[in-house]
């Protein structure tokens, strides 16, 4: 992380947003994935699991949002935290 901080600070916030963009796709694209691992390091039921994993990914949507980017925070309309 430390090493990676020049670049990243170094990018256009339109940059990042792509980035953690992509990141959050690849959550949703994989969140059975990650439901199973949830699952095999606590011990929960699957189903359980399967929200928290979906469940995980909205932060980064919510900051790869322009809105966000421009300084106002964008709520994902799927959920409150």
């Amino acid at each position: 992380a430390i090493r990676a901080l020049p670049a990243w600070r170094g990018k256009l916030a339109s940059e990042r947003a792509a980035v953690l963009k992509r990141f959050h796709d690849l959550m949703q694209e994989n969140k059975e994935d990650l439901a199973q691992l949830i699952t095999a390091e606590n011990g929960k039921p699957l189903g359980t699991n399967a929200c928290v994993a979906n469940r995980l990914s909205e932060p980064v949507f919510c900051v790869s949002q322009p809105s966000s980017v421009a300084g106002r925070f964008h709520l994902y309309s799927g959920g409150t935290w």
